[in-house]
């Protein structure tokens, strides 16, 4: 019996300890994750801080910079051996507003210091970017984009360093209408590459901590040191841009090995320590009295425990059991467990005969709930399915999520045709349909998978392995499904029948939005786009000219003689007159031109990539051309006739395009009055 209590005491010491050990590895555990997550947070929250402190105060440089570069007084001085005092007060001021920046200087096309701030920068070595500036004063981009540009190049001694530095090209106008702008000169600044990392230092504590990397296209060109990266090392990447120029890729590394630490996770969960080991406390001392009252009846119970465990229970005996005992207790239990020991020979026999029942209903009872699940799988898609195509406008993606669905719910591929129509572009995917459908086709020698409604009704009633389900909008097809043929009534053909029913109905909102489109942006009388489309499109083309330079022209055109053919022939004559100069107008400009109608006799019209000298001859050809132009109307012949007037972003403020093109339009119009020329107004005879 002692040897048993030891045993039995070890095992309730073990089982208390054991849970506590593990709960207290598991806290601690948690701590561990908690402190890395906290740390990676900090470390994303620091590194964004000072990267938009740094963006913003590059970006607000580089302002200065192009300001500096714009100044009629540097383009002068770009051009002449003279400096004037003007420039190099300017060249100072950016030193003083900037004080990170350590110098600044004016290079010519020979890359001559025309002028630096300090003096010391004179003596900077400007070899390494020597091949970089020239590109820049030769390439025709620069004069078209002419931003501050970040020129990273190699350190000429040969080691593994780079050189940064930040170039602001200066155009001086020539008289060329092909090429108005040349480079003349270049602002040049090398970058506080230092004072950028070490500000980023900073962000992660300790220098001795911190690795600091500088990518760009995936080339490493800085890192101020290299680290054995370990579990107690975070990291965070991310992408910095600043201007027009290629983004760079920064990633710090932060050591957290000393709040990771052993001894500092056990002073963070310190209370909670405490509290364990009193639990551990109060554990023991119940382990201590469970052995004391559990001791004495364990023999008999012992015993008791091998008669029941030696039981024959397949041989269906009378089971004998003693019920004698020294302890009431223990009597009562015996008793007990004789009456179950009948009782468990009855339930076993019982069970042995209702195993194979048992068996059979549980086979059929699993298969019912994996039914059941699969039903409810397919709802869910249903569901998902319609929420999906209602965010979308793209016929392919729509196509696409409805074949993948009508897969999930017959575990086979289908075939799917969306007609294409005015308002939409189509959608065929047969390569997997049911080959019955495709022999059937190919059989029928039809040229076009297009079918009405009547043609899928024809099919649908021969004896054959697939159906077709119509998709249609009142008796407009729309196009159709091909399925394996399934009974009509079953789970399938109901979640067929519902996603056809979404897919129908997102089909014919897509349909009225473009009606409504349609409706909105177009002419009712001559079908061209209206005042609407073309202020939203005039000010898309601004937009594009004053981010990438992209130019662009605005032409007026103004109907002559309208209000004469509405008085003498009426206002039917004049909207004939007005449809004819808009269909001129279509066969006369690129396809890729925005015509529109404005008003009763003008319209608009703006021209992508043209300058001065394409819409000069072209407007004169158009003046020239339309009067050859007639129509007749109560047999009277009517010559048609325009005054026409353009604006060019080359030439013309990009804000008063419209304004200039309406002057010069009237000025035309004007001139032909004064000379009287009957060609330039619209006339019967």
């Amino acid at each position: 019996m002692k040897s048993f209590r030891t045993v039995l005491t070890a095992l309730l010491w073990l089982f208390a300890i054991v849970p506590v050990i593990w709960l207290s590895f598991n806290q601690l555990h948690t701590s561990k994750h908690q402190a890395i997550e906290f740390g990676q947070q900090q470390l994303i929250l620091d590194v964004n801080e000072k990267l938009t402190k740094l963006r913003t105060n590059l970006e607000s440089s580089f302002s200065a910079l192009d300001r500096i570069a714009s100044d009629g007084s540097i383009i002068t001085s770009s051009t002449v051996d003279i400096m004037s005092v003007k420039v190099i007060n300017q060249l100072q001021s950016f030193l003083d507003n900037y004080p990170s920046f350590s110098n600044i200087m004016m290079l010519d096309r020979e890359l001559f210091q025309i002028e630096a701030r300090p003096n010391q920068a004179l003596a900077i070595d400007l070899s390494p970017f020597s091949e970089t500036l020239n590109t820049m004063f030769n390439d025709e981009k620069t004069i078209n984009e002419p931003n501050v540009k970040i020129l990273i190049v190699p350190d000429s001694n040969g080691s593994d360093n780079y050189l940064f530095a930040a170039a602001r090209p200066i155009l001086h106008p020539k008289e060329s209408l092909i090429t108005p702008f040349e480079v003349t000169g270049m602002l040049f600044t090398t970058l506080p590459l230092e004072q950028f990392i070490n500000a980023l230092l900073n962000t992660i504590g300790s220098k001795q901590q911190g690795q600091i990397s500088l990518y760009q296209h995936q080339k490493l060109i800085y890192q101020n040191k290299t680290l054995t990266l370990t579990d107690s090392h975070i990291s965070y990447q991310t992408n910095f841009v600043i201007g027009n120029n290629d983004p760079f890729t920064i990633e710090v590394v932060r050591d957290l090995s000393s709040e990771l630490s052993f001894s500092a996770l056990i002073s963070k969960e310190q209370e909670n320590l405490i509290y364990t080991l009193m639990l551990l406390a109060v554990i023991l001392i119940s382990a201590k009295f469970i052995i004391k009252r559990l001791i004495q009846p364990i023999d008999e119970l012992k015993q008791l425990t091998q008669q029941i465990t030696q039981i024959d229970w397949h041989s269906n005996q009378a089971v004998i059991i003693d019920t004698t005992a020294h302890y009431k207790e223990f009597h009562e239990l015996k008793q007990l467990l004789h009456s179950m020991s009948q009782t468990i020979q009855q339930q076993f026999n019982s069970l042995s005969n209702n195993n194979l029942k048992l068996t059979s209903l549980t086979e059929a009872l699993q298969s019912s709930v994996k039914q059941g699940d699969t039903h409810k799988e397919i709802l869910q898609n249903l569901i998902n399915y319609d929420l999906h195509i209602r965010r979308q406008e793209d016929i392919e993606v729509i196509g696409c999520l409805t074949l993948g669905l009508a897969f999930g719910i017959l575990n086979e591929p289908i075939g799917l045709v969306i007609y294409r129509s005015n308002f939409q572009s189509g959608f065929t995917s047969l390569e997997r349909a049911n080959p019955e459908f495709l022999h059937y086709i190919e059989q029928q020698h039809l040229e076009k998978i297009h079918l009405d409604l009547d043609e899928i009704h024809q099919i649908n009633q021969l004896k054959s392995g697939y159906h077709l389900t119509a998709i249609h909008r009142e008796k407009n097809c729309l196009g159709y499904i091909v399925t394996p043929k399934i009974d009509q009534q079953s789970f399938q053909a109901r979640s067929i029948e519902i996603f056809v029913t979404s897919l129908q109905s997102r089909l014919q909102e897509l349909q009225l939005q473009s009606e409504l489109s349609k409706l909105a942006n177009t002419d009712a009388l001559t079908g061209l786009f209206s005042r609407h489309y073309f202020e939203q499109t005039y000010a898309q083309f601004k937009q594009r000219f004053l981010l990438r330079q992209e130019h662009f022209a605005v032409m007026l055109i103004d109907i002559n003689g309208l209000k004469q053919v509405n008085d003498t022939l009426g206002h039917d004559a004049g909207d004939q007159l007005i449809k004819a100069v808009a269909n001129f107008l279509q066969q006369s400009f690129r396809t890729s031109d925005i015509i529109a109608r404005i008003g009763g006799d003008e319209f608009i019209i703006l021209l992508e990539h043209v300058n001065v000298s394409y819409c000069q001859p072209f407007a004169i050809k158009l003046m020239e051309e339309i009067q050859q132009q007639h129509i007749s109307y109560l047999n009277k012949k009517i010559t048609l006739s325009f005054s026409c007037g353009y604006a060019t972003s080359h030439e013309d403020p990009v804000e008063q395009l419209v304004e200039l093109a309406d002057q010069r339009m009237y000025q035309i119009k004007q001139q032909n009055k004064i000379h009287d020329n009957p060609a330039s107004q619209s006339h019967f005879d």
